[in-house]
C-alpha cells in the first residue's frame, strides 16, 4: 500500500449533506494520480455533490479532505486547480444555437 503523501486525494470519514439531511456518510477514499473511479447512484442520491464536495467548492458535513498533505479546506483554490478539475454535465445553454446558426 503506497504511503499516505502519495495520495494525490485522501478523505477519510467524508460526509455530504445539503439542507440538513445527510446524503453520503463515512466516505473513506484514497486516489493517485491517474487513478479513475466511477461513482453510481440513483438521481438525487448526491453523486454531484460529493464530486463538488471532494474538489472543495463546497465544505464537507463531517471528516477530511487532503489534497497531498494539505487539507483541502485550507488551500487556495489557485493550488486546487493544479491538481483536481470538475466537469459536470449541464444541459442548460445560455445561448441556445446550432454551430450552423452561430456561423
Amino acid at each position: 500500500m503506497p504511503e499516505p503523501s502519495s495520495f494525490l486525494l485522501d478523505c477519510d470519514n467524508v460526509g455530504v449533506a445539503v439542507a440538513g439531511r445527510t446524503l453520503v456518510a463515512g466516505l473513506s477514499l484514497q486516489l493517485q494520480a491517474g487513478q479513475f473511479i466511477a461513482i453510481l447512484g440513483k438521481n438525487g442520491s448526491g453523486k454531484t455533490l460529493t464530486l463538488k464536495t471532494l474538489a472543495g467548492l463546497r465544505p464537507q458535513a463531517t471528516g477530511s479532505i487532503r489534497l497531498g498533505k494539505q487539507d483541502l479546506q485550507s488551500s487556495r483554490r489557485s493550488d486546487i486547480a493544479r491538481h483536481l478539475a470538475l466537469l459536470t454535465q449541464h444541459d442548460e445553454d445560455a445561448f441556445p444555437a446550432t454551430v450552423l446558426e452561430t456561423v
